[in-house]
Formats: C-alpha cells, structure tokens, sequence
C-alpha cells in the first residue's frame, strides 16, 4: 500500500514528488532514475533539469556509482552534443574517489567515442575489485586479482592465462563483468551441477547460456559451448537433444534459419489482438521496430498486416517522425518492415524513400546505426529500389566504408558483376598508398582473390599494415585496427610476408618493427624474435639505434622537476581548494530555489565546468610530460640541457640556456624547448651560420659556443619554486 500510494504523489504532483525524495539522507537512486526515464517520454527538457540535479545530489552524497548511472541516462539523452559536459560531469562525480579518479580518463572521452559507451567504461573501471568475476572474448573467464590505480592497470587470472596485466584503457573496452548466475560463473563454482546438466539436461544448459550472453545464433551458441564444456565430438548429439527438449517449450524461440539468435521469452509469444493492442502504445523506438521486426519474419504476417493495417501504419510513422533527423537507422529499418509487410512505404514520407539513402553521409551514418544482421538486407533494400544509384554509391565509398559495410559493400558489387571495379578501385589504392585499415583487413583476409586482382606484393601490404598500426584510432577504426593487428601475430602470414621480402627489405621491415609504438612491447619483441628465429641476420636490428639514443632522448617530452612540481602544486591547488570552495558555492546557490532563474546557480555551474576543464588539462600535461634533471643528455649540438651562445654581425653575443617543456629564467637567461629560438637553433653545432627569430623578422648570426649548463642553471633546475607558477 504504501508503494502504490508513493506511486500515486510520484504521478499526482511529480516536483514535489523528486524533490522531497533528494532531501532523504540516502536518495533512492533506482526509485528516481525509473521516474526519470518515465517522465522523459512526456517532458523531456524537464527530466533532463531533473537528472542534474540528481546528479549533484548524489554526488554530494558520496553515491558516485548511482551518480555514473545518471550520467548514463543523460548520455542517452543528449547524444554526441553533450560529449564535453558529460567528460566533466564524470570527473566531478570521481573527484572523491582519489585514486580511481583515474578511470576518467582511462575511458575513451578524449578518443571521440559516444559518451553513453565511455560512461559505459567508468561504470566498468570503477565496478573492478578484487575477486570480481569477468569474461574476455580473447582470454576467457576470469577472476580479478589485483587493481592497480597508479599504474592505471588490472591484473585478472583468466582461464587461458593466469596473472595477466590488463591496461584500465583496453579492460574497458573489452571486459565484461559476470554476476555468480553466468555460465562461466557456475562452471567455476558448481562444476559438479554443471557437469550433471550437461549429462541429463543440456537444454537447461543452452538457457543458462542464453541468459549469460544473451540470445544467440546456433553457431555462436556453440562457440560458448565447445570445448570450455562439451567436447567438440559430442557437441552434435548436445545439440539434437537439446533442441528436441526446447521445441516444447513455448518461453524458448528457435529460429527456422541458423543464422538468426534463440532467445528467452518472458511468457509466450502470440501475434493476436493483445499484442497489437500493446503495440499500439508502445513508443519506445528500438522497441517498436524490434517487435514489428519479429512480426514481419512470421508466417502468417501478411495476412495480419491486412486486419491490423491501422495500427502498423500509425506506429512505423511513429518510428520514422521519432528517429528523424538524428537515427536515419531507425528510418532504414522501420522501411523495411513496411517493404516486408507489403505496406504502403509511400504514406512514411520522403525520409523513408530509398533516395533518400544515396546521400553518402547519410548511407554511412545509418549503416553505423543498423546491427551487423540487417547492413545486407538494407543494401539489398535499395538495390531493389534503385540499382544502378546504388551500385555507384558502393563504389564511390569503397575507400571509406568502416570493416561491416564494406564487406556487405564488395559482396553486393561482385553479386552485380562489377568484379573489376572492385579489382581497379583496390589497386589504385594500394599502388597511392592509400589503402585504409578497412581495406587493408579485406585484402589481408581474401588473400586469393587478392592475388587475382593483383593488389600489390605481400611485402608491400605488409608495410603498408603497419604503418596503419601505427595510426591513432578510435571506434569502429580501433576495432579495425585491432584486427590487423591480429593478422600479425597469425605465423603463416607474417612468415610469409618476410619471405617475400629482400634482405634490404627485411633489416627495413625489423627496425620499423622494433620501434613501432603500434604493438605493446611484448608483442612487439615477439614478433621481432620470430623475424630473427627464420632469419639471424637480422639480430643485427636489436643492436641498431644506439646511435639514434641521442636523437630519441631530445624528441622526449620532459621538463625540469622544478617546473614539474609547480605544475603538480596547480593541479593540488585547484582538486583541493578551488573546486571544493564551487562545490560549496553551487550547494548554497541550490538553496536559494528555482534553478530556472538562479543566477547564482548557473554562473557556480559555469565556473565548475572551467575548472574541471582545467584539471583535466594540468593532468593530460603531467601525464605527457616527465620531470627530468636532464643529466645524462649530450650537449655537442644544441638542444636540451645545452649552452648557446650566438654571435651577431654587428658584434654582440647572447646566452641561451635550453631546457625542458615548461621551463624559462629571463635572469638566468633559460628559455624552453618549445620556443621559436631554440626550435631555430636545434641540431645545429658550433661554427654553424644560423637564422634565428629577431624581433624585425629574422637574422643570420654565428654559433660560437655550444656546451654543458653551467652550475647555477643545474642548481635552479633541482631548486623548488618559491611560488607555483599559473602559466
């Protein structure tokens, strides 16, 4: 009674409701954020003041975790708009937590990723404790063993490798976290009860892995299963009894084609007047088009479009004006369905229109938008339409198109015989080197035909790879990248790409391998130990590069620690000081009332969003730039730690003392690595004529001493700043 009596005021008078709920000692955070996304299909502007203010006060609160979840609700929202808002807002809600504070930026805000998935990744960095149960695609089930915050890394035991150390960036894309229900779970916990399952029940054991991973194609299902719990010789008669025990059960979908997922359901599927009744007011988008997709795949669909043509007319429109202009995916799909139901596409508007489609952006956005099953379908979609426009597109885009669409894209253009534009594009792009990652994962993974089309030689693709590795790279890319990547570490091909190579080729090849920041150093060794296994000429790289040691150590990033510890005592001041003090600013401001017309309110929250733009930025800087007393750098050409002294035409001289990133002295004369003059000056050795800047442009002037810091600069260096410096 007295949860349907909260229910009523929470729907009577929703204010007073939410607010009178953050006044609680211990706001319930599940409560609200289920009012939230409620209330938000009504007043959405309003909702959204509303999960700020939430937001604040659970942070005030301490409830940093039930504070992401907001954050997540936001991301939601707001989309892609609210990237730089949301990355702030993650860092005030961690401020707290001290060392795991670094999981902000460990989670992808500052790579361009969608702030729903890097909020994603904080909630799983911060969920991370010793003992947690985990599941990686590559390594399997794991346990968590240890948490390390400074050197930002997690440390899991998988079942493939115990021991492994996981940087917090990679486990936050990667990683999933398991509750103790998880197949994987029971497996390590109940091995005795799993093994009887399997014996006795092995369609309990296709649910239990249903429920874990969510619903699954027959093969990938079998993936999960075999050999981690079936032996792969008796994976077929598993299988026979288990789908003949799930036939009869109506909470089990099996689909006709292997290909589509076995799902759960929560009470039996019938497509009847009910169904369409609750149809009818469903106005969740993905809902609605996931619903009427399972519609449009059954038998009798047709039929039943006819008597219910009203309703399913009435909720694609609903789809198309919803998705519009943001989720051109969700138009594609609502299309289709109509195009499936033999509906009247026509009545959806132009925006559902296959030409529509033949703008490349929006062709491009919406197949990010759409799941990997239906890219093809939506290709074919428009071809049906209209063929010869599509045909043209796909191949304007083959040099563009992420890893999926291009696949779909080459499958559909070699099915339309267009084999040699396929073959002419890809050759011109390998010959410009300007193959993509995407493309190159194509050629790399259909090698023969690659071979026919004649897409440049292996040493060639080989080089062309890695400097793809080396390439920043986020999203889509990222996971592109990272397939390449694999394709290295697979020995058939790499031992044959070297093979191919000359012996130039190979020393090449080798001294780029093991310098390349595109592998983790223990990759990279491995792949360069395999080079010197099939070729001992090239131990000769390992011992190349001592003399490149001094070119390395100038291009380091590094300033004294005098001016590192200024740096850090900025960043101390404004986590310790100056953000808690606009804490307490915007808390009384809040209490002033309505935060539509407090101005107070406002100018605290704009000045929050300054300072933790400034935090972050005094940490991207300490974290890229190191502290060095820059002792051990050579001083017989000019750069860092060196002595200067020019000499100019009409005679006068002029000392410069060269230092690190953040340093300068106009009394001692230093000046940073970064300025114009030392930029000028670098590489150059005495009795050199030299250009420098000049306040009138530019003159010509004598190097007439190149040399060590003398003592007083090598004091100053070790010396603390009396004042930390605001620069």
């Amino acid at each position: 009674m007295e949860e349907q009596a909260t229910m009523t005021e929470a729907t009577q008078n929703p204010e007073e409701w939410f607010l009178s709920q953050l006044e609680a000692s211990e706001p319930p955070a599940e409560d609200l954020l289920r009012f939230l996304r409620e209330h938000a299909e009504k007043k959405q502007k309003q909702a959204e003041a509303w999960a700020e203010l939430l937001f604040d006060t659970l942070v005030e609160a301490g409830a940093v975790r039930d504070a992401i979840d907001v954050l997540a609700l936001r991301a939601k929202w707001a989309g892609s708009s609210a990237a730089s808002s949301l990355h702030s807002a993650a860092r005030q809600a961690t401020q707290s937590l001290r060392d795991k504070s670094v999981v902000v930026g460990e989670s992808g805000f500052d790579r361009g990723l969608p702030p729903f998935e890097s909020i994603r990744r904080v909630a799983l960095l911060l969920d991370l404790e010793k003992g947690r149960l985990c599941y990686d695609k590559t390594w399997g089930f794991g346990i968590v063993k240890r948490v390390d915050y400074f050197y930002k890394e997690v440390e899991i035991d998988f079942d493939r490798k115990a021991a492994h150390p996981m940087a917090f960036s990679y486990a936050a894309e990667s990683l999933e976290l398991i509750g103790e229900d998880h197949i994987l779970a029971r497996r390590h916990n109940e091995p005795d009860e799993i093994k009887a399952l399997i014996a006795d029940d092995p369609a309990e054991i296709v649910r239990i892995c249903i429920r874990s991973y969510g619903p699954l194609p027959v093969p990938a299902l079998q993936e999960k299963i075999v050999p981690s719990l079936v032996p792969e010789a008796r994976w077929k008669k598993f299988w026979d009894q288990a789908r003949k025990d799930l036939k009869q059960d109506p909470l089990v979908e099996i689909p006709s084609k292997r290909t589509k997922p076995l799902r759960l359901l929560k009470k039996a599927k019938a497509f009847d007047a009910d169904w369409f009744k609750k149809l009818s007011t469903e106005r969740d988008l993905v809902t609605l088009l996931r619903r009427m997709e399972e519609f449009s795949q059954d038998p009798d669909a047709v039929a039943l479009a006819t008597e219910y043509a009203e309703v399913l007319n009435n909720r694609l429109a609903f789809v198309v004006k919803g998705a519009e202009p943001r989720f051109p995916g969700q138009t594609a799909r609502a299309a289709m369905v109509a195009v499936n139901l033999g509906a009247d596409l026509d009545a959806l508007g132009p925006e559902a229109k296959a030409s529509r489609f033949m703008d490349p952006d929006t062709f491009q956005d919406t197949m990010r938008q759409l799941p990997a099953r239906l890219q093809r379908p939506f290709v074919e979609h428009l071809r049906a339409s209209e063929e010869e426009a599509t045909l043209a597109m796909l191949v304007s885009l083959l040099p563009t198109l992420e890893m999926g669409p291009l696949n779909v894209a080459v499958d559909t253009l070699l099915a339309a015989g267009q084999e040699n534009v396929c073959a002419d594009n890809f050759r011109q792009l390998v010959a410009d080197m300007e193959a993509g990652i995407e493309v190159l994962n194509w050629i790399l993974r259909n090698q023969d035909r690659a071979g026919r089309w004649k897409l440049g030689s292996e040493p060639e693709l080989a080089f062309q790879a890695l400097a793809q590795i080396e390439e920043d790279a986020a999203g889509e890319r990222l996971r592109a990248q990272n397939a390449l990547r694999e394709r290295f570490s697979q020995p058939e091909w790499f031992q044959s790409a070297l093979d191919a190579m000359t012996s130039s080729q190979r020393f090449d090849f080798s001294s780029r391998l093991k310098d390349t920041p595109g592998f983790p150093p223990m990759d990279r060794r491995s792949l360069l130990g395999r080079a010197i296994k099939r070729y001992g000429e090239l131990q000769a790289v390992t011992a190349v590069g001592a003399a490149s040691a001094e070119t390395r150590a100038r291009a380091m990033r590094i300033t004294s620690p005098r001016s590192h510890q200024a740096r850090q005592a900025q960043l101390a001041h404004l986590v310790n000081v100056e953000i808690p003090e606009n804490s307490k600013e915007i808390g009384i401001a809040r209490s002033y009332g309505d935060l539509r017309e407090n101005h107070e309110y406002k100018a605290a929250k704009e000045m929050q969003g300054i300072l933790l733009r400034r935090q972050g930025e005094l940490e991207g800087m300490l974290s890229a730039v190191k502290p060095s007393d820059m002792s051990s750098l050579p001083h017989d050409r000019v750069g860092i730690a060196t002595r200067v002294v020019l000499e100019y035409a009409e005679g006068h001289k002029e000392t410069y003392h060269i230092l690190g990133e953040w340093d300068r002295d106009e009394d001692l004369h230093i000046i940073s690595c970064t300025t114009r003059m030392a930029k000028a000056l670098e590489g150059h050795t005495v009795g050199e004529e030299v250009t420098v800047p000049a306040e009138s442009g530019e003159l010509t002037c004598h190097l007439v001493e190149v040399g060590p810091l003398p003592d007083e600069v090598r004091a100053w260096i070790d010396a603390e700043e009396a004042q930390p410096s605001n620069g």
